[in-house]
């Protein structure tokens, strides 16, 4: 079964670095819910080793490929951020066939009412429109959206939409656990 690694998020406070032995690549590998803003820091104590970042997405017509990054001996190493598009594996929550684009707005409509708190930060990929995160949840048939680069989408009005709201993880994996360990961290934007 794999691992899953807890986000730590940085503010102006700072954050306690707490890494962990990560899961051996057999049993699924090491799982974190990658919001494109995220870091992975591995360090090694004596033996070198190869951790993957494993790519699941095609962005303009490229498909992404497992990274393999060779870490040396005692060696310290920040890795990221990663792409939603491109690293991230998705588990559909809600999907349909009813969406609406509001125009001149950031918002979409379902009129079947699949939408919950829950789907905040979590990505709807709509179809021939494209991929965005779920930035508010107004009401069980409405969301707003923003741009995996956080600016805000202008949408043209388009209804009879298919639409899947899923969550999404990244995933690294690495043969050798011994004397490896990892983490994951997030910088908490200003007001957040």
């Amino acid at each position: 079964m794999a691992g899953i690694l807890t986000v730590r998020e940085i503010d102006r406070d700072g954050v306690v670095v707490a890494l962990v032995t990560p899961t051996v690549t057999g049993s699924g590998g090491n799982l974190w819910p990658n919001r494109g803003e995220d870091f992975v820091e591995v360090r090694s104590a004596a033996t070198p080793f190869t951790l993957s970042v494993w790519g699941y997405g095609t962005i303009k017509g490229l498909d992404s490929m497992a990274r393999d990054i060779a870490v040396a001996a005692d060696e310290d190493r920040m890795l990221g951020p990663f792409s939603p598009e491109l690293f991230n594996a998705w588990t559909v929550l809600a999907s349909g066939v009813d969406g609406v684009t509001v125009v001149g707005t950031n918002t979409f409509t379902a009129a079947a009412g699949v939408f919950v708190a829950g789907h905040i930060g979590m990505v709807i990929d709509i179809t021939g429109v494209g991929k965005f995160k779920v930035a508010t949840v107004v009401g069980v048939t409405e969301i707003t959206v923003l741009c995996f680069d956080g600016t805000t989408p202008t949408f043209t009005a388009k209804a009879d939409l298919t639409y899947s709201v899923a969550d999404s993880m990244a995933k690294v994996t690495c043969a050798e656990t011994a004397g490896v360990t990892i983490g994951v961290f997030r910088i908490r934007k200003v007001g957040d």
